[in-house]
């Protein structure tokens, strides 16, 4: 208890000590220019403060002499470093952070059933306010429809960190028209929105990570071809035109739908199957396919009508129409049906032979054209061998002997003294022996000749050309029986 009381003593002292020596320099003259006054009272204070220190632990030291002297503790360096680590947290917490868009993907069930869809949530949030529309994914892929349902895209406002962030969500309608797994690679979204700091337009592009789903087919439904999973389907039919029996010329026509419920009626096969018909000529229209939604629930309507234009004799008719399809409800595989209808002709029957189908007429085009195809190919080459034989042929004639005798004898219609002599020599080069030119015929007659033409010979020049012609004409058929006699050895050789 003395120990107490000494301790709360001191403290005391020193206390009152710091007040006397602030009240001292307030009303202390100004200090000189060495400072000795200011030294004096802090020294006087300082002494007084010691002297009374120094009493109370010697009252403190008397009742227990063992104690050592207490001491003042100073600061750790640890806890100075976890100061200055508090400090700096505490302006990185003041400094402004870089705010961005917020996105949110809700997907929450990843498996269907063929046909049925799956719900997907895209969510942009934003601190200010959008300044254009953001650019969503349209997320399409094979084997993979992607519908976006009415009211799809819509303004939505959320709490983030105590702020109100406004922004944009779209719903999207996912539905596997296959079995298997499905990856949904990843997306990216633009959004252009009002700076926070100066409202000023920005754009920022964000990347949506890529999603797994699944579609599957129910056990018991495997079988189904093509697979449709509704509600409920329904199948109706109308037919327009006279009974059978039909009479040639006569038309019915034929209108079926079929009406869907819990999934889009694209699911839908062809209705009206495209069966050869004795005597029936068919003309299918284009189907007409209506689809609806009603609360998220797909519905819709498929459309077929055919028209049947009786043409001869026969005993056929509209078929039977019958679509399996796996029941949402009951869990259950069902068949709708509907029936079909005579079609029968009283007419003569024009050909046991089925009508040609629309692949039967192309094949056929297609045979003809490239029976067309192969004549002109003939033709062509044909014409290219004539030419080119044609040709070689030319060429051989103009280096032959005949073609040298008929220049010789053109020269002599036109009666061209220098041709003639011309073509002579050419005829003799391309002949045995230049035995044109010893012919003594053909020399009499270029010596008359050329006496009528310059020496004034009593022939007239149209004699002597005709007596010209007949030597040229009578050496080219000796000539040629030499060469034919001498083209076989004589029958009876002598010696």
């Amino acid at each position: 208890m003395i120990r107490f009381l000494a301790i709360l003593t001191t403290l005391t002292v020193v206390l009152s000590a710091q007040v006397l020596a602030q009240e001292s320099s307030d009303f202390t003259d100004p200090p000189n220019e060495n400072g000795q006054a200011t030294e004096n009272s802090t020294d006087a204070v300082q002494s007084d403060t010691a002297s009374d220190t120094t009493s109370a632990q010697q009252t403190d030291a008397q009742p227990d002499a063992a104690d050592p002297e207490p001491r003042q503790s100073e600061p750790s360096s640890e806890t100075e470093s976890a100061d200055q680590t508090s400090a700096e947290q505490s302006d990185a917490e003041q400094e402004p952070a870089s705010i961005s868009p917020e996105l949110r993907v809700e997907f929450e069930e990843t498996l269907a059933i063929v046909g049925q869809p799956l719900s997907l949530r895209v969510t942009i949030l934003v601190p200010t306010w959008m300044v254009d529309p953001v650019v969503f994914p349209s997320l399409e892929m094979p084997d993979v429809m992607v519908r976006l349902p009415e009211r799809s895209t819509s303004p939505v406002s959320e709490r983030v960190d105590g702020e109100t962030w406004s922004g944009v969500t779209r719903h999207y309608r996912i539905i596997p028209l296959a079995p298997g797994t499905f990856t949904l690679p990843p997306q990216e979204l633009v959004i252009s929105w009002a700076d926070p700091d100066t409202n000023a337009p920005r754009e920022d592009r964000i990347t949506m990570e890529g999603v797994e789903f699944a579609g599957t087919i129910p056990q018991g439904a495997e079988g189904l071809s093509p697979f449709i999973a509704a509600e409920s389907l329904e199948l109706t039919q109308e037919y327009t035109g006279p009974d059978a029996p039909l009479a040639a010329g006569d038309s019915v026509e034929r209108k079926v739908t079929a009406k869907v419920t819990g999934t889009p009626p694209m699911v839908l096969p062809t209705l009206i199957p495209d069966e050869q018909i004795v005597g029936i000529a068919q003309y299918p229209n284009e189907p007409v396919l209506t689809e609806h939604e009603d609360r998220g629930e797909l519905s819709g309507t498929r459309v077929e009508t055919t028209t049947y234009l009786a043409q001869s004799g026969g005993e056929g008719g509209a078929p039977e129409i019958s679509i399996s399809w796996y029941n949402l409800s009951t869990e259950a595989v069902e068949t709708a049906t509907l029936e079909g209808r005579s079609l029968a002709v009283d007419a003569p029957i024009a050909s046991t032979e089925p009508a040609r189908t629309p692949q039967q007429t192309i094949g056929l085009v297609a045979m003809i054209g490239a029976a067309l195809v192969l004549v002109v190919m003939t033709v062509v080459v044909g014409w290219q061998r004539y030419k080119r034989h044609r040709t070689a042929r030319r060429a051989r004639y103009l280096a032959s002997e005949d073609y040298a005798k008929d220049q010789v004898l053109q020269a002599i219609k036109h009666r061209n003294y220098s041709e003639v002599s011309k073509a002579l020599w050419l005829w003799s080069e391309r002949s045995d022996g230049q035995s044109v030119m010893r012919d003594p015929q053909i020399n009499s007659a270029l010596i008359t000749l050329g006496n009528a033409r310059y020496g004034g010979g009593q022939e007239s020049d149209a004699a002597a050309w005709q007596s010209l012609q007949k030597a040229v004409q009578h050496h080219a058929k000796q000539h040629g029986r030499v060469e034919k006699t001498d083209a076989l050895p004589p029958l009876n050789p002598v010696g």
